[in-house]
């Protein structure tokens, strides 16, 4: 199964620009620094995009099974990732996923590689 292509690039790279430009207005507004913040992804998959080659056009794939040599460093950070990776993080994470196996992959993720983070965040299964 295959999703996105060269515009899902740009458009995670937009978003996080506009992720760091938001999260700033939260710490640095002394009128803003009292709000809570939330994050909240609707398609939120397993915050992995793997990249892949597919009729010589770059195409993005939303699993993860690929483990061979060649595929391993052509990953993409996708939108939850990134949210969780900001440097100033949101006081709360809301993560909406239709398949209970994504829904697992991005829960192993985040408690891997953000377990600080594992407090603030609802992971829900469902549309």
């Amino acid at each position: 199964m295959f999703f996105g292509g060269d515009w899902t690039r740009e458009k995670l790279e937009k978003l996080q620009a506009y992720l760091v430009a938001y999260r700033r207005i939260f710490t640095t507004n002394p009128k803003a620094k009292f709000f809570a913040t939330w994050y909240v992804d609707a398609f939120a998959g397993t915050g992995t995009h793997s990249l892949t080659s597919q009729s010589s056009a770059r195409t993005l794939s939303l699993m993860e099974d690929s483990d061979t040599d060649e595929d391993r460093g052509q990953f993409l950070d996708g939108s939850a990732r990134i949210a969780l990776g900001l440097q100033s993080p949101f006081d709360n994470y809301l993560f909406v996923e239709k398949s209970r196996e994504k829904a697992d992959t991005l829960r192993s993720m985040i408690s891997q590689q953000f377990p600080k983070l594992l407090e603030r965040v609802q992971i829900r299964i469902g549309e």
